[in-house]
C-alpha cells in the first residue's frame, strides 16, 4: 500500500501496472531467446573480422 501511495495511484492500479511490467519483461526475454536460436554466429564473426571501411571523418556528426 505504501508503494501505491508513493506513486499516487490506487492499489488496484499499482498491481495492474506491476503485472503489465512483468509481462512485458517476460515477453522481451522470450523475443530475444527466439531470435538467438536464429542467429548465425559464424556470419557475425566473418563480418566483424572483415577489412575495409573508412574511419570517421572530422565532420561526421550524430545529430
Amino acid at each position: 500500500m505504501r508503494f501505491a501511495k508513493a506513486e499516487g495511484t490506487s492499489i488496484n492500479q499499482f498491481v495492474a501496472t506491476a503485472v503489465a511490467e512483468k509481462l512485458a519483461a517476460m515477453n522481451t526475454a522470450t523475443f530475444f531467446a527466439e531470435r538467438r536460436t536464429r542467429a548465425d554466429f559464424d556470419a557475425f564473426d566473418r563480418i566483424m573480422q572483415r577489412q575495409g571501411g573508412e574511419p570517421p571523418q572530422p565532420d561526421d556528426l550524430i545529430p
